[in-house]
């Protein structure tokens, strides 16, 4: 007799993404309650930020939907509305705070995938060529097994990732973090495929256009981070020029002050060898005086 819980193949495979996506959420959301401050109304970030995931998978219950380049498309958006509307940093810098953890996550994301397989190849586990090369897609259990692994693996690699921003990238230039992993997130992510999509045929040229322009921002970028790595080259040669010649002033304004207080001093005692009329005294200090100098 068949249970009202049964689930057919592809209800399993939709509930699998699901779980991954909702993973992912998580991840995202704590990045940001740990790394942006929040809004004078936010009194706990990860919490509020809670219904923007909450909205993912409500979408994913009345369309059953959580592969497709629509899906990516608001699975993104809620992200970057949850970045933009709890946290009261800079615009660039909450752009570029998201821009960042997408970049890490995903490359988490491939460096784990590859992981999975060589462990599964090496085991004997699976024929290497019985399934998908970039997901699993045998059953649903191999699904949730692949996906499981690469969660923990995100999960693990958040605290370098909020270390890395806390310390350094955040102090670098924005400006050119978002441009560089916008351009990885265009040609990357699949998300420019909502536009055939949406309006059929027609949307490949959109398509075309997106990587075109993606390309074109990442080697911008690398440009300006080129540029920016020869002015901060030449600004740190220039440093040390500057403390170099301020530490010789400062030796010569030492030794200054030192040779004024010697002769401040001889001044001092020729001075009161005059007042007590030692007349003879006085010639002999500033005879042997002048011998020593």
């Amino acid at each position: 007799m068949a249970s009202a819980f049964d689930l057919s193949t592809e209800q399993a495979y939709t509930l699998t993404y699901l779980l991954a996506h909702f993973c992912f959420c998580l991840s995202f959301l704590f990045f940001f309650s740990r790394t942006l401050p929040p809004r004078r109304f936010v009194k706990t970030p990860f919490l509020c930020s809670l219904p923007f995931a909450g909205g993912i998978v409500l979408y994913t219950f009345v369309t059953g939907d959580a592969r497709s380049a629509s899906f990516q498309f608001i699975f993104y958006w809620a992200f970057a509305a949850a970045d933009l509307l709890l946290y009261r940093e800079r615009f660039w810098k909450r752009l570029g705070n998201f821009f960042f953890i997408v970049i890490c996550l995903g490359i988490v994301e491939f460096a784990s995938s590859l992981v999975y397989y060589v462990i599964v190849f090496l085991s004997g586990f699976r024929d290497f060529g019985a399934f998908d090369p970039v997901v699993p897609e045998d059953t649903p259990g191999d699904l949730l097994i692949f996906i499981s692994f690469m969660s923990i693996a995100q999960f693990l690699v958040l605290p370098l990732c909020i270390y890395l921003w806390r310390h350094s990238v955040q102090h670098i230039h924005l400006k050119t973090l978002i441009q560089l992993v916008l351009a990885a997130s265009l040609s990357g992510s699949g998300i420019l495929y909502v536009f055939p999509e949406w309006i059929g045929p027609m949307g490949w040229i959109f398509v075309f256009i997106g990587t075109f322009l993606s390309v074109v921002l990442f080697f911008y970028g690398i440009r300006q981070m080129r540029l920016r790595f020869h002015v901060r080259k030449k600004e740190k040669e220039m440093l040390r020029e500057n403390m170099a010649h301020y530490h010789a002033v400062w030796e010569k304004n030492l030794s200054l002050r030192r040779q004024n207080h010697d002769v401040a001093g001889h001044l001092q005692a020729i001075s009161y060898l005059l007042k007590e009329e030692k007349t003879e005294e006085a010639k002999k200090y500033i005879h042997d005086l002048l011998k020593m100098m």
